[in-house]
């Protein structure tokens, strides 16, 4: 590390001798170490102009409004909601995206089946508490893990709704990192 980068005791005294004020400093600082955790941190948050494509997958990263923006295009509607009790999961809202927290045990019934139509819906859920899908006919993929009321959990199932009505719901949970 160069000299000229420390603010020190040694200098301070030269600075003194050389009529400019005194910083007082508790510890010495190096200026490039203060650049180097700055340009980290600065890697760690979204710029606001920032134009790569950002896609949030861990809690608490924000959604951009791009991100936002797309789903919707996409013909996503995004739900957001406590639950408790029993829940309507409406299979009517093609691609939806819903952001459930349990605030109680909750009962998960699906509504809104469309005869003859297959359709793929998010869910990610998170509560410490237990979920119950109460469609027998809801089939967990073998790679599907267990839910965890610890962290939120990535469920994404797809329902093939014959023309005669019955449906089957094939689903998979991911449990994302806290």
């Amino acid at each position: 590390m160069a000299v000229s980068n420390l603010i020190t005791f040694d200098n301070k005294v030269k600075a003194k001798e050389s009529g400019l004020p005194i910083v007082k400093t508790i510890r010495a600082v190096d200026v490039t170490e203060i650049k180097t955790k700055h340009n980290a941190l600065a890697g760690n948050v979204l710029q606001k102009d920032q134009t790569e494509t950002f896609t949030p997958t861990e809690d608490y990263e924000p959604a951009t409004k791009k991100y936002v923006d797309n789903k919707i295009a996409e013909g996503s509607e995004i739900i957001i909601a406590n639950v408790s009790g029993t829940y309507d999961i409406d299979w009517s809202k093609l691609g939806a995206v819903f952001i459930l927290t349990m605030t109680a045990n909750t009962v998960f019934s699906d509504i809104g089946f469309v005869e003859g139509k297959s359709n793929t819906i998010e869910i990610y859920l998170d509560g410490s508490f237990v979920p119950t899908f109460n469609t027998p006919d809801w089939e967990e993929t073998p790679s599907s893990e267990s839910y965890s009321g610890a962290v939120t959990n990535h469920i994404i199932a797809s329902i093939k709704n014959s023309a005669s009505g019955s449906e089957s719901v094939l689903f998979a949970n991911e449990n994302l990192a806290t």
